[in-house]
């Protein structure tokens, strides 16, 4: 039964700025038409999340609460990125730029959690390394530039350091579809599955 496949859950941003169209939700929005949950067996739960972080605050924690993902995965755009990009941290503070509703944070804090700086526990470098097999283009990168991307990076780690990774996805343009971006993610989240869970169904 569906109800019985682990869930993943994969969100993307909405619109801000420059990015009319966003990116990383384009991207997101299509991942059911590759074919990863039959490839996987599992259950998967995409979510777009507007650019702002009450919206962060109240959406985020009500997806674990729901779902109880066995892998939680963020993405974000980044006008920056090259190809995908594996981000290994985030903090706490440092947040002073305005929200998509030109709203800040009070001191440039994310008010959960304690610790300043938190680290997934997914081993990127083993992902990354994989990916190169199906020659992919993968880096990692320990700075996810103190905006959304970081923030909603950070609340999940605050719930779950284990399973939760964050993938910033390069602007749809010559070298990227959203659907290219896609099987990108599709890949990253097979190979995190398989650290996950080990061999077998999850390959």
């Amino acid at each position: 039964m569906e109800t019985s496949r682990p869930v993943v859950v994969v969100t993307g941003f909405g619109p801000f700025g420059i990015h009319s169209e966003n990116a990383s939700w384009e991207a997101v929005k299509v991942l059911p038409d590759t074919n990863l949950e039959n490839e996987c067996g599992i259950r998967l739960i995409t979510k777009e999340i507007p650019v702002a972080y009450d919206e962060v605050d109240n959406i985020v924690p009500k997806l674990w609460e729901d779902y109880k993902p066995v892998l939680m995965v963020h993405a974000g755009v980044s006008h920056l990125a090259k190809h995908l990009i594996l981000e290994s941290c985030a903090n706490k503070s440092g947040y002073c730029s305005s929200d998509a509703k030109e709203c800040k944070l009070l001191n440039g804090i994310n008010i959960i959690g304690e610790k300043e700086n938190l680290k997934t526990n997914i081993d990127l470098n083993v992902i990354m390394s994989e990916a190169k097999e199906f020659s992919i283009d993968l880096s990692i990168s320990d700075d996810a530039h103190r905006y959304l991307c970081e923030y909603i990076y950070y609340t999940s780690l605050n719930i779950n350091c284990d399973r939760t990774i964050f993938i910033h996805v390069p602007m749809i343009g010559t070298n990227y579809s959203a659907l290219r971006i896609a099987e990108h993610i599709k890949l990253i989240i097979k190979l995190t599955l398989k650290q996950l869970m080990g061999s077998g169904e999850h390959n």
